[in-house]
Protein backbone atom coordinates (compact mmCIF):
# COMPACT_ATOMS: atom_id res chain seq x y z
CA UNK A 1 0.00 0.00 0.00
CA UNK A 2 1.24 3.59 -1.07
CA UNK A 3 0.43 6.47 1.17
CA UNK A 4 0.96 9.94 -0.67
CA UNK A 5 1.95 11.55 3.11
CA UNK A 6 2.45 9.95 6.35
CA UNK A 7 -0.51 10.36 8.41
CA UNK A 8 -0.19 8.42 12.01
CA UNK A 9 -3.72 7.98 12.36
CA UNK A 10 -5.32 5.00 14.52
CA UNK A 11 -6.63 3.52 11.07
CA UNK A 12 -3.31 2.97 9.70
CA UNK A 13 -2.05 1.97 12.91
CA UNK A 14 -4.43 -0.92 13.47
CA UNK A 15 -3.86 -1.37 9.34
CA UNK A 16 -0.31 -2.00 9.75
CA UNK A 17 -0.92 -4.37 12.54
CA UNK A 18 -3.03 -6.75 10.29
CA UNK A 19 -2.03 -5.85 6.49
CA UNK A 20 0.11 -9.18 4.92
CA UNK A 21 2.40 -6.46 2.98
CA UNK A 22 4.17 -3.27 3.64
CA UNK A 23 2.71 0.74 4.00
CA UNK A 24 4.82 3.09 1.98
CA UNK A 25 4.57 6.74 2.99
CA UNK A 26 5.75 9.64 0.54
CA UNK A 27 6.38 12.79 1.72
CA UNK A 28 5.27 14.44 5.40
CA UNK A 29 4.37 17.64 3.03
CA UNK A 30 1.52 18.47 0.50
CA UNK A 31 0.17 15.59 -1.41
CA UNK A 32 -0.47 17.80 -4.25
CA UNK A 33 2.85 19.03 -4.76
CA UNK A 34 4.02 17.29 -8.20
CA UNK A 35 7.13 16.09 -7.13
CA UNK A 36 5.04 13.50 -6.33
CA UNK A 37 4.87 12.18 -9.48
CA UNK A 38 8.74 11.21 -9.53
CA UNK A 39 8.50 9.60 -6.18
CA UNK A 40 5.75 7.44 -7.85
CA UNK A 41 7.27 6.31 -10.55
CA UNK A 42 9.46 4.06 -9.33
CA UNK A 43 6.54 1.92 -8.05
CA UNK A 44 5.09 1.68 -11.45
CA UNK A 45 8.50 -0.93 -12.02
CA UNK A 46 7.53 -3.49 -9.39
CA UNK A 47 3.55 -4.73 -9.94
CA UNK A 48 1.44 -5.41 -12.92
CA UNK A 49 -1.77 -3.61 -11.21
CA UNK A 50 -2.23 -0.53 -9.76
CA UNK A 51 -5.34 0.09 -7.78
CA UNK A 52 -5.82 4.20 -6.81
CA UNK A 53 -8.20 6.60 -5.61
CA UNK A 54 -8.91 10.36 -5.10
CA UNK A 55 -7.45 13.45 -6.56
CA UNK A 56 -4.69 14.44 -6.77
CA UNK A 57 -3.32 10.51 -6.91
CA UNK A 58 -5.76 10.62 -9.97
CA UNK A 59 -3.23 13.02 -11.73
CA UNK A 60 -0.29 11.78 -10.06
CA UNK A 61 -0.55 8.50 -10.85
CA UNK A 62 -1.66 8.87 -14.24
CA UNK A 63 1.32 11.02 -15.33
CA UNK A 64 3.74 8.90 -13.57
CA UNK A 65 3.11 5.75 -15.91
CA UNK A 66 2.92 8.42 -18.58
CA UNK A 67 6.36 9.58 -18.27
CA UNK A 68 7.99 6.66 -17.19
CA UNK A 69 6.26 4.46 -20.58
CA UNK A 70 5.05 1.39 -18.18
CA UNK A 71 3.36 -1.28 -18.85
CA UNK A 72 1.39 -1.76 -15.58
CA UNK A 73 -2.45 -1.78 -15.48
CA UNK A 74 -3.81 0.97 -13.98
CA UNK A 75 -7.67 0.38 -11.73
CA UNK A 76 -8.93 3.73 -10.61
CA UNK A 77 -11.72 4.12 -8.22
CA UNK A 78 -14.41 6.89 -8.27
CA UNK A 79 -16.10 7.70 -5.16
CA UNK A 80 -18.04 11.08 -5.82
CA UNK A 81 -21.03 11.96 -8.07
CA UNK A 82 -19.12 15.75 -8.39
CA UNK A 83 -16.44 17.83 -7.70
CA UNK A 84 -15.25 21.34 -8.60
CA UNK A 85 -12.68 20.78 -11.58
CA UNK A 86 -16.03 19.32 -13.43
CA UNK A 87 -17.24 22.98 -13.96
CA UNK A 88 -13.81 24.38 -14.44
CA UNK A 89 -13.51 23.98 -18.89
CA UNK A 90 -9.34 23.63 -18.53
CA UNK A 91 -9.82 20.72 -16.23
CA UNK A 92 -12.93 18.93 -18.05
CA UNK A 93 -10.23 18.74 -20.71
CA UNK A 94 -7.41 17.44 -18.55
CA UNK A 95 -9.64 15.09 -17.13
CA UNK A 96 -10.62 13.50 -20.13
CA UNK A 97 -7.11 12.85 -20.81
CA UNK A 98 -6.39 11.49 -17.54
CA UNK A 99 -9.04 9.12 -17.43
CA UNK A 100 -8.23 8.03 -20.99
CA UNK A 101 -4.98 6.65 -19.69
CA UNK A 102 -6.84 4.52 -17.13
CA UNK A 103 -7.43 0.83 -17.97
CA UNK A 104 -10.54 0.36 -15.82
CA UNK A 105 -12.46 2.56 -13.81
CA UNK A 106 -14.97 1.43 -10.79
CA UNK A 107 -18.03 3.72 -9.77
CA UNK A 108 -19.16 2.98 -6.72
CA UNK A 109 -23.26 4.28 -6.83
CA UNK A 110 -25.84 4.56 -10.12
CA UNK A 111 -25.42 8.44 -9.98
CA UNK A 112 -21.59 8.26 -9.79
CA UNK A 113 -21.66 5.91 -13.00
CA UNK A 114 -23.45 8.52 -14.82
CA UNK A 115 -22.47 11.47 -13.80
CA UNK A 116 -18.62 10.55 -14.50
CA UNK A 117 -19.49 9.03 -18.16
CA UNK A 118 -21.46 12.26 -19.14
CA UNK A 119 -18.47 14.36 -17.92
CA UNK A 120 -15.77 12.16 -19.93
CA UNK A 121 -17.79 10.92 -22.87
CA UNK A 122 -15.08 7.50 -23.15
CA UNK A 123 -15.72 4.40 -24.23
CA UNK A 124 -18.04 2.19 -22.20
CA UNK A 125 -15.40 -0.90 -22.09
CA UNK A 126 -13.68 1.67 -19.34
CA UNK A 127 -16.31 1.70 -16.86
CA UNK A 128 -16.99 -1.06 -13.92
CA UNK A 129 -20.19 -0.38 -11.39
CA UNK A 130 -18.80 -1.87 -8.10
CA UNK A 131 -21.13 -1.07 -4.72
CA UNK A 132 -19.41 -0.30 -1.43
CA UNK A 133 -19.48 -3.15 0.61
CA UNK A 134 -19.77 -3.10 4.65
CA UNK A 135 -19.22 -5.84 7.39
CA UNK A 136 -22.69 -6.10 8.41
CA UNK A 137 -22.18 -8.11 11.72
CA UNK A 138 -19.41 -6.04 12.83
CA UNK A 139 -21.70 -2.61 13.32
CA UNK A 140 -24.36 -4.66 14.25
CA UNK A 141 -22.82 -5.96 16.45
CA UNK A 142 -21.41 -2.89 18.58
CA UNK A 143 -22.44 -1.93 21.66
CA UNK A 144 -23.11 2.01 22.68
CA UNK A 145 -20.91 3.74 24.73
CA UNK A 146 -22.94 5.33 28.15
CA UNK A 147 -24.37 8.68 27.43
CA UNK A 148 -22.42 10.06 30.39
CA UNK A 149 -19.08 9.43 28.64
CA UNK A 150 -19.52 12.17 25.72
CA UNK A 151 -22.20 14.88 27.59
CA UNK A 152 -25.75 13.60 29.91
CA UNK A 153 -27.70 10.85 29.55
CA UNK A 154 -30.74 13.19 29.19
CA UNK A 155 -28.81 14.74 26.14
CA UNK A 156 -30.24 13.97 22.40
CA UNK A 157 -26.96 13.61 20.50
CA UNK A 158 -25.96 13.96 17.15
CA UNK A 159 -23.17 13.02 15.11
CA UNK A 160 -21.62 13.36 11.62
CA UNK A 161 -18.40 10.65 10.84
CA UNK A 162 -16.64 12.28 7.94
CA UNK A 163 -13.22 14.60 7.18
CA UNK A 164 -12.92 17.76 7.86
CA UNK A 165 -12.99 19.06 4.09
CA UNK A 166 -15.05 21.44 2.33
CA UNK A 167 -17.46 18.75 0.95
CA UNK A 168 -18.47 17.37 4.32
CA UNK A 169 -19.68 20.78 5.41
CA UNK A 170 -19.37 20.70 9.22
CA UNK A 171 -19.39 24.70 9.22
CA UNK A 172 -23.53 24.53 8.63
CA UNK A 173 -24.18 21.22 11.09
CA UNK A 174 -22.36 23.54 13.63
CA UNK A 175 -24.01 26.50 12.91
CA UNK A 176 -27.29 24.96 12.78
CA UNK A 177 -26.52 23.88 16.63
CA UNK A 178 -27.00 27.71 17.60
CA UNK A 179 -31.17 27.24 17.02
CA UNK A 180 -31.84 24.15 18.76
CA UNK A 181 -32.53 23.19 22.50
CA UNK A 182 -29.76 23.44 24.42
CA UNK A 183 -29.73 20.17 24.96
CA UNK A 184 -28.77 18.74 21.49
CA UNK A 185 -25.21 18.26 21.66
CA UNK A 186 -22.96 17.44 18.79
CA UNK A 187 -19.93 14.67 18.23
CA UNK A 188 -17.60 15.24 14.93
CA UNK A 189 -15.70 12.37 14.14
CA UNK A 190 -12.54 12.92 12.07
CA UNK A 191 -9.93 15.12 10.90
CA UNK A 192 -8.72 17.42 7.78
CA UNK A 193 -7.31 20.26 6.74
CA UNK A 194 -10.99 22.64 8.03
CA UNK A 195 -11.16 20.72 11.76
CA UNK A 196 -9.37 24.28 13.18
CA UNK A 197 -11.28 26.92 11.14
CA UNK A 198 -14.23 24.37 13.15
CA UNK A 199 -13.39 24.38 16.21
CA UNK A 200 -12.94 27.82 16.16
CA UNK A 201 -16.23 28.20 15.04
CA UNK A 202 -17.92 26.35 17.18
CA UNK A 203 -15.68 28.81 20.00
CA UNK A 204 -17.18 32.11 18.37
CA UNK A 205 -20.86 30.73 18.36
CA UNK A 206 -19.74 30.12 22.29
CA UNK A 207 -20.99 26.40 21.09
CA UNK A 208 -17.96 24.41 23.18
CA UNK A 209 -19.72 22.93 26.17
CA UNK A 210 -21.89 21.37 23.38
CA UNK A 211 -19.68 20.15 20.56
CA UNK A 212 -16.88 17.22 20.84
CA UNK A 213 -14.29 17.31 18.78
CA UNK A 214 -13.19 13.21 18.49
CA UNK A 215 -10.28 13.34 15.76
CA UNK A 216 -10.26 9.83 13.96
CA UNK A 217 -11.53 6.74 15.87
CA UNK A 218 -11.33 3.00 15.45
CA UNK A 219 -14.43 2.64 17.35
CA UNK A 220 -17.26 4.09 14.70
CA UNK A 221 -19.73 2.02 15.37
CA UNK A 222 -20.07 2.09 19.16
CA UNK A 223 -20.02 6.05 18.81
CA UNK A 224 -22.79 5.44 15.99
CA UNK A 225 -24.75 3.27 18.17
CA UNK A 226 -24.71 5.71 21.02
CA UNK A 227 -25.86 9.06 19.53
CA UNK A 228 -29.35 9.55 18.58
CA UNK A 229 -29.28 11.21 14.91
CA UNK A 230 -26.38 10.27 12.71
CA UNK A 231 -26.18 13.95 10.40
CA UNK A 232 -24.56 14.10 7.13
CA UNK A 233 -24.07 17.85 6.11
CA UNK A 234 -22.05 16.97 2.75
CA UNK A 235 -22.60 19.41 0.21
CA UNK A 236 -22.21 16.51 -2.47
CA UNK A 237 -21.55 12.52 -2.05
CA UNK A 238 -21.33 9.34 -4.21
CA UNK A 239 -22.63 6.58 -2.52
CA UNK A 240 -21.78 7.54 0.91
CA UNK A 241 -19.82 4.71 2.78
CA UNK A 242 -21.29 6.37 6.16
CA UNK A 243 -25.07 5.75 4.55
CA UNK A 244 -24.28 2.47 3.66
CA UNK A 245 -23.11 1.38 7.08
CA UNK A 246 -26.23 3.28 8.65
CA UNK A 247 -28.54 0.77 6.30
CA UNK A 248 -26.99 -2.13 7.95
CA UNK A 249 -28.93 -0.68 11.46
CA UNK A 250 -32.38 -0.70 9.50
CA UNK A 251 -32.31 -3.92 7.69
Amino acid sequence: MLLLNKTNTQFESKLKETLNGRIYDLTFKSIYNPILIFKIRPYLKRYDIIHFHLFPTLYWVVLAKWISFSNVKLVYTEHSTSNKRRSVPLFRFFDRFIYNKIDSIVTIADEVDLNLKKHLNLNESKFQQIENGVDVNYYNSSKPYAKDKFFSNNDFILIQVSSFRWQKDQKTLIESLQYLPDNIKLLLVGDGPLIDESKQLAKELQLNERILFLGNRDDVPRLLNTSDVDVLSSRHEGLSYTLNKLECYFK
